[in-house]
């Protein structure tokens, strides 16, 4: 049976909640036809089940629902969440204080927590961003291109020293904020070999290195850093970036070097390694420089 208070009926109608009436027992004993859409089952078959039966989620919080019945100025306010996509404000007051009966209210809220993870999503992206111009003000850097010695003319890439330098940077960094932080490196494996079969000057091989250096600075963010680690190996510095977005970004150069229209770029055959830094743990530049060795494998 459903309740027949006229008062209940208009805020069903009207708000969409569904209402529970129990006794001190917490067994059903009226329930709005609403209750379905939050049950999953039709209302009728409500009346006599227990609410912890049919509501699991609120099993926990048994005893403070029974504390109710001799506080009947006070209510709690519970969520419940169906699959992670549902999700339901729950309000218990008591009602009768002779018979200790107690209201259950239901409330569809799910829009409402989706907004919010949509809103919580943004403020990090902006914490993220204010970190960054932060960590730009403590490194007294400026919007102005750094010093043109730092990079190598032939190429255009930060020499080795100053890659270092940009990854120590970034280490520390993301230490401080517990933030992620991937570091990868590209070695284009074959490089002397293709050099000798196509008959490449020395200047003809380093310009090779610069053309594949920015296909994938064309594949980083403006925040990524890439430069030389040697002559035929590049270092590639990702903040804010976990393992899982890291291969990501390898995945997207790879496709743009396979598919390159320049031949040579195609010939060149590639190795490709990636590590996430432990923000967690101190480790040396030639262990963190060496994990990402080890890592590599040919693409």
């Amino acid at each position: 049976m459903t309740t027949a208070n006229t008062v209940l009926d208009s805020l069903i109608e009207h708000t969409g909640c569904g209402f529970l009436v129990m006794d001190s027992n917490l067994c059903i004993r009226e329930a709005s036809p609403t209750m379905s859409r939050f049950s999953g089952r039709l209302a009728d078959s409500l009346i006599g089940k227990a609410l912890t039966g049919e509501f699991p989620e609120l099993t926990d919080y048994t005893d403070r629902i029974r504390r109710l019945a001799n506080e009947p100025s006070e209510h709690i306010r519970l969520r419940v969440t169906r699959d992670a996509v549902f999700f339901a404000a729950v309000t218990v007051q008591t009602i009768d204080t002779k018979s200790n009966a107690m209201l259950v209210v239901f409330e569809d809220i799910t829009t409402l927590v989706m907004r919010t993870q949509v809103l919580g999503r943004r403020v990090k992206e902006l914490e993220s961003r204010c970190q960054e111009l932060e960590r730009n003000l403590l490194n007294g850097e400026s919007a102005t291109p750094r010093d043109a010695a730092q990079y190598d003319r032939q190429t255009g890439l930060l020499r080795r020293e100053y890659v270092i330098e940009k990854l120590l940077e970034e280490e520390k960094f993301s230490r401080h904020w517990r933030r992620p932080l991937s570091v990868a490196i590209l070695r284009l494996t074959n490089l002397a070999e293709l050099g000798q079969q196509d008959g490449l000057t020395m200047e003809q091989r380093t310009a090779l290195v610069g053309r594949v250096g920015e296909i994938c600075r064309d594949c980083l963010r403006s925040m990524d850093i890439i430069g030389h680690i040697d002559t035929a190996g590049l270092l590639m510095i990702l903040p804010q970036t976990d393992r899982v977005g890291a291969d990501v970004t390898l995945a997207r150069i790879e496709r743009a070097l396979a598919g390159h229209p320049m031949e040579l770029v195609r010939k060149l055959e590639r190795g490709i390694g990636v590590c996430e830094i432990d923000v967690h743990q101190v480790d040396t530049l030639e262990v963190m420089l060496t994990r990402v060795e080890n890592s590599v494998r040919v693409a």
